[in-house]
């Protein structure tokens, strides 16, 4: 996605943006984009990590649309300091300091829209992209790099949001609740604790 899509296509927006226009200015309102899904929709559909009332599916388009908004800018802010000359410290900063609040803010939309639940795997499934985030963050302090892996959530991931978000934009999300595995037996698994197991797997092979 990155090499394909998201670099090339940053590349080419960053020259139509003045060079009057600061870097940090394209990161806050990239901000505003990732961040304007969560507050909808645990302020309209209730702070629980499942389903008080059904959600709607022009959310799951404002979201998969917004992130897609947030994931461009966050490509084009440092191109566009790198062309203008203003790239900095402070501006890294606060590049990151955004990054890791759309990181929280993201999978807790991704862990109410599943329904995994007000539960230890829900809270497990919230922690683990934080901490591979964090980690990752603690890597570049001390290495000078930014190293993520082909497939990685941050550019390869976004996909795979998109296209959950138009399959619950169609079918809604309760689809998620259907037991896949040992179904009709003690051991029986809901789709949306496989999903929830798969998510931190990722993350434990990413930390590590």
């Amino acid at each position: 996605m990155y090499r394909y899509f998201y670099n090339p296509t940053s590349m080419k927006l960053v020259t139509y943006l003045p060079e009057t226009l600061a870097p940090n200015l394209i990161t806050l309102i990239g901000f505003f984009f990732s961040s304007l899904p969560f507050f909808v929709l645990f302020g309209m559909f209730g702070d629980r990590f499942n389903n008080i009332k059904e959600i709607p599916p022009w959310f799951y388009i404002l979201e998969a649309v917004c992130l897609l908004v947030y994931r461009m800018l966050d490509e084009m802010d440092g191109k566009q300091a790198r062309r203008t000359g203003n790239a900095s410290p402070l501006g890294l900063l606060f590049d990151h300091g955004c990054d890791s609040f759309t990181m929280g803010m993201q999978t807790m939309i991704i862990v109410k829209t599943l329904q995994v639940g007000d539960s230890l795997l829900g809270i497990t499934t919230v922690l683990f992209p934080c901490a591979s985030f964090f980690f990752s963050t603690l890597e570049e302090y001390y290495t000078g790099g930014l190293f993520l892996l082909p497939g990685n959530g941050v550019t390869d991931g976004s996909l795979g949001i998109y296209v959950s978000m138009m399959f619950m934009a169609y079918f809604g999300n309760d689809y998620w609740k259907d037991p896949y595995f040992f179904v009709g037996t003690p051991n029986e698994i809901i789709f949306k604790d496989f999903m929830a197991y798969l998510c931190i797997s990722i993350q434990i092979m990413i930390i590590s």
